[in-house]
C-alpha cells in the first residue's frame, strides 16, 4: 500500500509518470492519408499502411520538397512504415510519387 502512494505522489509532484508510448495507424489508400491529420504525444510513434497496389512513400517535408527528418522509400501493398516522435512539433508530409494529386499529411505532437 506504501508503494502505491509513493507512485502517486511521485506522479502528482513532478507531473510526470511512466506512461506507455503509443502508435496511430494511418491508412495509405487510393491518393490519401487517412486521417489525414494525427495528433500524438512526443514519444509516440506514427505507423503508416500501404493498402493498395500503387507504391506510395510518407516522406517528411512539404510543398513535395523532402525536409530529411524521415523517408518511408517506397511501400508496395501490405508494407507499413513507423516512426517515432520526440519532439512536440507540427511535421507535414507526403507521397513522393504522387505530389501532383496533393498526396499531403500532418502529425502533430503535442505536449
Amino acid at each position: 500500500m506504501r508503494k502505491g502512494f509513493c507512485a502517486v505522489l511521485a506522479v502528482l509532484l513532478t507531473g510526470s509518470c511512466a506512461c506507455a508510448a503509443e502508435t496511430a495507424e494511418v491508412v495509405i489508400q487510393d491518393y490519401s492519408f487517412t486521417p489525414s491529420t494525427v495528433v500524438i504525444k512526443p514519444g509516440d510513434t506514427v505507423k503508416w499502411l500501404n493498402k493498395v497496389d500503387n507504391q506510395h512513400t510518407a516522406t517528411s517535408g512539404k510543398d513535395g520538397k523532402a525536409d530529411g527528418t524521415w523517408d518511408s522509400k517506397r511501400l508496395n501493398n501490405g508494407q507499413s512504415f513507423s516512426y517515432t516522435f520526440e519532439k512536440a512539433g507540427t511535421y507535414p508530409y507526403f507521397c513522393v510519387p504522387h505530389t501532383v494529386f496533393k498526396m499531403q499529411g500532418v502529425v502533430e505532437v503535442k505536449e
